[in-house]
This record gives structure tokens, C-alpha cells and sequence, in this order.
């Protein structure tokens, strides 16, 4: 996984929180929160939506004093509460548009590190043009946080932390 492995945790984080934590930066699956499909599916979605919102809200209700919780637009804005910060990948040096909510609680907001041309991201782009590949579907690819977000928010929270102990 890298050079830090044993700080990136994967599985039910819901056993570990009241561990002692002093920061975590939370990247809920967006399967049900995000608006995709609502307009066909929302009655069979409705469900593990809602318990899709109560996990991220269980998230931020834990007790660590610095959260950052990242998901793409979604129900989160309109059924828990709007985000702190949009950011968009084309502001971190990865030259696509995916707007991309944080919710931030003790973290301050990411300060652009490398503005950039952008198009839309190439699932998003390739879906308008019709194209219907099941790689461009494939919800892993879909659901990644690109390397130049992942790398300001490294630096520049791991940096506030360090100051602000």
C-alpha cells in the first residue's frame, strides 16, 4: 500500500473510533450517496441510502476532534448538512473536473495547490458520448480520490496538525 500502510486503515472503522484518534479523513463509499440512479431506483435505493447517511453521520459524531469526511455531491448536502468546501481535481494538478465535497470539523479547508486545465472526468465524458464500456462503469475507478487531493490533503492537514499541538 506504501510507505505509511499501517496509518491507512480499510474495513469497519466503526470498532476503532473512540480509540484515541487525533485526526481521520473519512472516504465513505458513495454507492448510496450519491445521486446516481435516484431518478429510476429511489424506492429500491431508499434504504441503504438512509443507512448509507446514519454511517456518515456516526462518522462525524465520533469522538476525534479533526474529521474530514470526502464524498462526491450528493444526498449528504440536502438530508444531513451542506459541505464545508467544493474541490475540484484540476485545482491539485490532475487535469479533470469531479466536483468533490469535504465535511471538516478542526481541519481548515485545502488550499489550492496546482490549478490546471480540466475536462470532465474521462467516465463522465465518455458516458455522454454514449460510449458504454464496462470499464468506464466500474465503480472502483469511478470512486477514486485523485493523487494530487490525496497528496494536499497529506501535506497540508498532517503540516496544521504538527503546528496546531
Amino acid at each position: 500500500m506504501g510507505e505509511y500502510a499501517e496509518y491507512h486503515l480499510r474495513g469497519d472503522v466503526t470498532h476503532i473510533l473512540a480509540e484515541g484518534w487525533d485526526c481521520a479523513v473519512f472516504f465513505p463509499p458513495c454507492t448510496y450517496l450519491t445521486n446516481a440512479g435516484n431518478t429510476h431506483y429511489y424506492s429500491q435505493r431508499r434504504p441503504n441510502q438512509i443507512q448509507a447517511i446514519e454511517f456518515v453521520k456516526s462518522l462525524w459524531d465520533s469522538p476525534i476532534d479533526r474529521i474530514a469526511i470526502e464524498n462526491p455531491v450528493g444526498v449528504l448536502s440536502t438530508e444531513w448538512r451542506k459541505p464545508d468546501q467544493y474541490i475540484q481535481p484540476c485545482w491539485f494538478g490532475d487535469p479533470y473536473i469531479k466536483k468533490t465535497c469535504l465535511w471538516l470539523k478542526g481541519l481548515p479547508k485545502l488550499e489550492p495547490t496546482e490549478m490546471c486545465r480540466a475536462e470532465a472526468v474521462p467516465w463522465v465524458r465518455d458516458r455522454v458520448k454514449q460510449y458504454k464500456s464496462s470499464e468506464v462503469r466500474d465503480p472502483k475507478r469511478r470512486g477514486i480520490t485523485f493523487q494530487g487531493i490525496a497528496n494536499a490533503m497529506a501535506e497540508q492537514w498532517s503540516k496544521y496538525l504538527i503546528e496546531n499541538s
